[in-house]
């Protein structure tokens, strides 16, 4: 699997420097730093309406959670 990812010249020059300073290489660079798709699936864009008699304990999600009852 390929992944082509473009930078402005000031986010490839600091892509670059941390790569440097952190001794790593690119690829493992983005992988960690990726902010990736991890929400829960009662999160995703496309379920907008709260999940029918769903109950929440203790998810790490909960502070950003418009269903969450506090």
């Amino acid at each position: 699997m390929t992944i082509q990812l473009s930078f402005d010249k000031e986010t490839e020059q600091y892509v670059r420097l941390m790569c440097t300073r952190e001794g790593v290489t690119l690829e493992d660079y983005i992988v960690e730093n990726m902010e990736w798709d991890n929400h829960p699936d009662c999160m995703k864009p496309e379920v907008l309406t709260k999940i029918p008699k769903r109950m929440c304990h203790d998810c790490e999600w909960s502070e950003r959670c418009p269903d969450a009852k506090t």
